[in-house]
């Protein structure tokens, strides 16, 4: 090349370096293609081109000669296939909803609900057991009823009705015999009270006279006044008359140094006494009240 033109020399070399340049850019744009049309392993194949077609493959879709295949492990290969499932038979299942009043028998159930083998006589119950805490069934003892009454009764069935009457009526609260069961006026309550006597409509009581709190009245400055609760009822129209239950010489002797002048209405259950002077001795007096 000893003759040739450096020009000519520098331009051939200019045209080959400029086809391995071509040639270079060639071989990259077809490694980047190559590269594009291949799964990345990091997708876990979400780079598929299209993801149905890529499931029906991989799950060989074809397998299934009807609708509704699932894929399953075979039996037979240990493959995973699609394969067709038996639909699930309710038809002899309970309902959750229901809660247990679907079971074909219910007796049965809560026989085997409550292992009533447990039990190795008639008349257990279910309880919790202390050992174990547990829903068991054991046996309770049977209440000994034969010293009670029947609700039924009314009161019929009563070891001693007198004597059961005296209790509901608390014979005590009268003070003498022939007192009434009535409805007090004061409490509401039905207490024994006196009766009236006869055909005059009397009503009469026994009544303790005191023996202190006397003091002078201020209305009747010459006398000594005590007022005493009596059961009555003394109405504003009643008569009151007091007499003396004299038990021997110490009660009559009392009664006459006392020298009782006066007895005033109070209310209808008391009554304003009235005497020249204090008693202290101990004894009773009998009011005999008159209905006006």
């Amino acid at each position: 090349m000893g003759n040739t033109d450096p020009r000519v020399a520098i331009k051939t070399l200019a045209a080959i370096i400029s086809k391995l340049i071509q040639n270079i850019d060639t071989r990259v744009t077809l490694a980047q293609t190559s590269a594009n049309a291949n799964l990345a392993k990091s997708a876990n194949l979400s780079d598929v081109a299209a993801r149905q077609t890529a499931l029906n493959n991989l799950a060989n879709a074809i397998q299934a000669s009807t609708n509704e295949f699932v894929l399953t492990k075979d039996t037979a290969t240990g493959n995973i296939i699609l394969k067709a499932v038996a639909s699930s038979d309710v038809s002899g299942k309970m309902d959750k909803s229901a809660n247990l009043s679907d079971v074909a028998s219910k007796q049965t159930a809560l026989n085997n609900l409550a292992n009533a083998i447990q039990a190795n006589t008639n008349e257990y119950v279910l309880t919790k057991d202390t050992a174990t805490g547990n829903i068991i069934l054991k046996a309770v003892a049977i209440p000994d009823v034969s010293g009670k009454m029947d609700k039924s009764a009314n009161l019929s069935d009563v070891a001693a009705r007198q004597t059961a009457l005296n209790n509901l009526s608390n014979a005590s609260q009268a003070s003498t015999n022939e007192f009434v069961l009535t409805k007090d006026t004061a409490t509401g309550n039905i207490i024994l009270k006196a009766s009236a006597g006869g055909s005059s409509g009397n009503l009469v009581q026994t009544v303790a006279m005191p023996i202190s709190g006397w003091a002078f009245d201020g209305t009747y400055t010459d006398f000594y006044s005590k007022t005493v609760t009596i059961t009555g009822p003394l109405g504003v129209n009643d008569i009151a008359k007091l007499d003396p239950l004299i038990v021997g010489t110490a009660s009559r002797n009392a009664w006459y140094d006392m020298a009782l002048v006066r007895a005033d209405r109070v209310s209808d259950t008391s009554i304003k006494l009235y005497a020249i002077a204090i008693n202290t001795y101990a004894f009773n007096f009998e009011l005999k009240i008159t209905k006006g």
